[in-house]
C-alpha cells in the first residue's frame, strides 16, 4: 500500500505533503490510516479467514459451505457467499506465492 511508503519516507525526513503529492494521494486519508492502520473490516475478515483455515485444517476435503458451517459453529458468523469469497481469495493468494506448483495431479508447473 502506498501509505506505508509515505510513512517510511516521512520517518526519513521527507514531508508528508511532498510524499503524497507524487503518487497523487490526499493527505487526510493518509492521516486517517496512520491513526488506525488496520480497519475493523480487515480485522473481521482476518478472523473469518482464520476460522475457515482452522476448519479446513481439520477436514481438508470439504468445500466452502461446510467450512462456513464449521466457522459459524466456532463463533465467526458469516454468509456462505462470504466464505466462498474468502476461500477463493486464499486459493488465489497461494497460487501467486507458489507459482511453481501445478494443478493437482499434473507433473507440469502452472503457466
Amino acid at each position: 500500500m502506498s501509505y506505508r511508503l509515505v510513512r517510511e519516507l516521512a520517518r526519513g525526513g521527507i514531508p508528508v505533503a511532498v510524499t503524497c503529492r507524487v503518487p497523487n494521494l490526499a493527505r487526510q486519508p493518509y492521516y486517517r490510516w496512520l491513526a488506525e492502520p488496520v480497519t475493523d473490516a480487515e480485522l473481521e475478515a482476518a478472523y473469518r479467514a482464520n476460522a475457515l483455515f482452522d476448519a479446513h485444517r481439520e477436514d481438508p476435503e470439504f468445500g466452502y459451505r461446510f467450512l462456513a458451517d464449521e466457522a459459524r459453529a466456532a463463533g465467526e458468523a458469516m454468509a456462505d457467499r462470504t466464505a466462498w469469497r474468502i476461500c477463493s481469495g486464499l486459493v488465489e493468494r497461494v497460487r501467486q506465492e507458489a507459482p511453481w506448483q501445478g494443478q493437482a495431479g499434473s507433473a507440469c508447473p502452472a503457466r
